[in-house]
């Protein structure tokens, strides 16, 4: 979280940088408890007062998580966070008094009275640092150790991946909307399925070749809907696919025989 102001020149790399943190934010709120959970272990492990997720835009740092702190972010100008970031690694300040880059900061002579600051960039799986996971104290503390440095860098590695999850889930969820809205006026039969979870979406023009609505074959498996006398065609094309990730976006035609209720 305060100190000196960095000089940030816009460059390609903070413009991409700025993009892939919309790409979180535009995920709205993670699940309740998502990563509270993991401030309060982090603040837990290390025995320190604050510690908190936060997210770095160009003016601001936002704080999605925190656990015993009552703001809810800072201007970026004034962010010990900012320096994390520019640093590309975990940052270290034993005690921000007795460091010129933090020692006249309004976030040590005032709230939260930051005396100890350790912060890790959050990267994403493209390698962009669009925030931090921090730990503060308001009394001196000895430097990390290296154990303490992989525990945080673990921390940080978990957070990152929740947030991933959440924004892969959403988009998933937003793209199977789309095919729905798509696929409702559509005069060729849809089916979408998961070789786990069977089929997810069947459309109306699926209703109408095979006799089936959608809540009936939910859940339901592909092959069902096979005759005997294909059987083999159908399991050597979906061996196939699933022997060989490239062959999903590879396109291909089988003409098979369905059967109809």
């Amino acid at each position: 979280m305060g100190g000196q102001t960095l000089k940030r020149p816009t460059s390609d790399n903070e413009v991409a940088r700025l993009a892939a943190l919309a790409s979180y934010q535009q995920a709205d709120a993670l699940p309740e408890n998502a990563l509270d959970r993991l401030t309060t272990l982090a603040a837990r492990l290390f025995r320190v007062p604050t510690a908190f997720v936060s997210l770095i835009d160009d003016q601001r740092q936002l704080f999605a998580s925190r656990y015993g702190l009552n703001i809810t972010g800072t201007a970026r100008s004034v962010a010990f966070c900012d320096h994390t970031l520019a640093q590309g690694e975990i940052l270290c300040v034993p005690d921000a008094l007795a460091d010129p880059r933090f020692r006249d900061s309004p976030l040590v002579h005032g709230y939260p009275h930051i005396r100890f600051y350790a912060g890790i960039p959050l990267t994403t799986p493209d390698g962009h640092h669009i925030g931090t996971v921090c730990l503060t104290d308001t009394q001196p503390r000895p430097p990390l150790t290296d154990d303490d440095r992989q525990h945080l860098a673990d921390i940080a590695v978990l957070v990152m991946d929740r947030m991933e999850v959440h924004r892969l889930e959403l988009l998933r969820h937003a793209s199977q909307q789309r095919l729905e809205s798509i696929s409702a006026t559509s005069p060729d039969a849809i089916i979408c399925t998961d070789l786990r979870r069977g089929i997810t979406f069947w459309n109306p023009a699926a209703t109408a070749m095979f006799g089936y609505g959608p809540e009936e074959m939910a859940g339901q498996y592909v092959a069902g809907l096979i005759p005997e006398r294909c059987q083999t065609d159908y399991r050597n094309e979906l061996d196939r696919l699933t022997a060989d990730e490239a062959a999903i976006s590879q396109p291909r035609t089988l003409q098979i025989w369905g059967l109809r209720r």
